[in-house]
């Protein structure tokens, strides 16, 4: 599996008519031995861990459930939100700067809302 096409709104603490835009987008998925479904803690974008070491300890100690989930680069993920659905982006660029100014952070999208596209 490369990529993924969203086909419902994913679960999150962003509004619902943000979570509709990744209907249909198709987006690459992390490279190596993430690029299949794997377990995450679930943590939310707004309210969840601000920084990479606190999400790790957020991991370690089980604070958040896990689900299995498809991990695309946060900043490669809105980029392309914004070619079809620029407000959506906007929404995401203006809520969780904290996600988009660094290549380290994923977004992860629950596996029931991806379709594989190989």
């Amino acid at each position: 599996m490369t990529s993924i096409r969203i086909i419902a709104p994913p679960a999150g603490e962003a509004p619902e008519e943000i979570r509709k835009a990744w209907v249909g987008v198709v987006l690459p998925l992390r490279p190596g031995k993430y690029s299949q479904q794997i377990k995450t803690p679930r943590v939310g974008v707004l309210t969840g861990p601000k920084t990479p070491l606190g999400y790790i300890l957020a991991a370690l100690f089980g604070k958040h459930p896990k689900r299995s989930s498809c991990l695309v680069s946060a900043t490669t993920a809105v980029e392309i939100l914004a070619q079809n659905e620029p407000a959506a982006a906007l929404w995401w660029r203006e809520n969780t700067p904290h996600l988009l100014n660094s290549k380290k952070w994923w977004l992860s999208f629950e596996a029931e809302v991806c379709e594989e596209i190989p």
